[in-house]
């Protein structure tokens, strides 16, 4: 009888550590399975609509250097419903009026806006209204719709 010395210790070694690698490497696969689930759950749905209310715009100042000048302070808050955090950046642009699209007003400071996670946030503007540069308008029933 010989030997079998070595090659049962190592049958032996083998029989009470592959048990323990086998329920290791099971533990990490079902992770990696939670982890998928846990991140569906959070962001089902993907995106969920954003709502805003524009506050009454306020008076900065009022110049009639090179014409009349009135720059506003306008600021619209904002719920974001989402799990995750919203950065908007805008251009500097004009503002428009009516169906016509005549331009009244140009939008001149938009800092970067951040709405949070499952929250409320601001965005702040800057509006430099100039009518001397601008095609008078004449108010009609056209430019604000069914008014009563």
């Amino acid at each position: 009888m010989g030997s079998a010395g070595p090659q049962t210790t190592r049958s032996a070694c083998c029989f009470f550590v592959c048990p323990y690698i086998a329920l290791a490497f099971g533990c990490l696969l079902v992770l990696f399975g939670a982890w998928p689930a846990h991140l569906y759950s959070r962001f089902t749905p993907v995106y969920m609509d954003i709502t805003c209310k524009a506050e009454p715009a306020k008076v900065n100042s009022i110049s009639f250097r090179d014409g009349l000048t009135i720059v506003l302070n306008s600021s619209t808050s904002c719920d974001n419903p989402n799990p995750y955090t919203v950065q908007m950046t805008s251009l500097q642009g004009n503002v428009y009026m009516g169906k016509d699209m005549t331009p009244v007003a140009s939008a001149t400071v938009i800092p970067r806006s951040t709405l949070p996670a499952s929250g409320t946030g601001s965005i702040h503007t800057v509006v430099i209204v100039k009518p001397s540069d601008i095609a008078i308008v004449k108010p009609s029933r056209d430019m604000f719709g069914s008014l009563p």
